[in-house]
């Protein structure tokens, strides 16, 4: 945990987290107003140009991935998403990107009984591996804080593994499962859903957060899959977080023909069936906002 998150008066705490589970305090923001000091280092920070985000495909390529999993962001979403939705972030030294940070914006978050007109989710946090430990990381969220409207919003920020240090409101563990389509039931993408459980966005048309169904279900069978970018090394089958359906609906899901996704990563350790093993832990926390519960259902966000 870097220094970004100490003494931090937007970081949420233990103590206070007990205090607003133990008198079952509504969800509230921190401190809305202050202005962190900025590290300073020997590079660039600023927000993505039209040159900066050329380098990104490649960028994410190498670093925000793992031995065993490729992140692949076509270039016109990132152009695209960069007009509206997203706030793009890098560090640059002698024209070469070196670090990253994009805030996503989210409309009308739910948060248990508290509604958030707006709220930002944290991602593509990523730094070379030669400039780590070099107070980059820490400028780069630094630089997301200073430059949030004001009162901030709450800011989503996912964790692989988990950090004991910070409360989450949302922890567990993926089960991942290869899709094999066996022609026996297609699927379709549909363009309604009423999110529930604890952190939800109303719904949206999204480019990567889809709704299925198959064909001849009930609107209970609904399944709801987040396109990550991510890609499984070596056959790259496209990777899909499922934020919603149940365990028949989804494994229904994975045995279909009509979908893009050939590896589902499932929150929770309640498929004790074939076909699923388990893969990683993940938190969410909430930057700005102290909370007194964590779900085990992993927040439905439109993004």
């Amino acid at each position: 945990m870097g220094s970004f998150w100490q003494s931090n008066s937007c970081v949420p705490t233990w103590a206070k987290f007990t205090e607003s589970w133990f008198y079952s305090y509504p969800p509230r923001l921190l401190e809305t107003h202050p202005q962190l000091k900025s590290f300073r280092i020997a590079y660039t920070m600023r927000k993505a140009t039209d040159d900066d985000i050329l380098q990104l495909p490649e960028f994410w390529e190498r670093w925000f991935s793992t031995p065993k999993v490729r992140c692949v962001v076509p270039l016109q979403y990132i152009k695209k998403k960069a007009l509206r939705e997203w706030d793009i972030y890098v560090c640059v030294n002698q024209g070469e990107v070196i670090g990253t940070i994009v805030r996503r914006w989210v409309m009308n978050l739910h948060m248990r009984e508290v509604v958030w007109p707006k709220a930002g989710i944290v991602d593509y946090y990523c730094i070379h591996p030669a400039y780590r430990k070099k107070g980059i990381g820490r400028s780069l969220l630094t630089l997301l804080h200073n430059t949030t409207e004001r009162p901030m919003p709450p800011h989503l920020i996912l964790w692989e593994g988990f950090q004991a240090q910070i409360p989450p409101i949302c922890a567990g563990l993926y089960m991942s499962k290869r899709c094999v389509p066996q022609g026996e039931a297609c699927v379709k993408r549909v363009y309604e859903f009423r999110p529930e459980g604890d952190l939800w966005s109303e719904y949206v048309d999204s480019d990567e957060t889809s709704v299925w169904i198959s064909t001849g279900s009930a609107n209970a069978d609904k399944v709801v899959v987040w396109n990550t970018f991510h890609r499984s090394i070596p056959d790259g089958a496209v990777i899909g977080i499922v934020m919603a359906g149940s365990v028949d609906a989804v494994n229904r899901f994975s045995s279909s023909a009509g979908h893009p996704f050939g590896v589902l990563l499932m929150p929770g350790l309640n498929i004790a069936l074939d076909g699923w093993t388990i893969d990683s832990p993940f938190q969410w926390i909430a930057y700005n906002t102290q909370t007194g519960f964590i779900s085990a259902k992993f927040p439905t966000l439109f993004l």
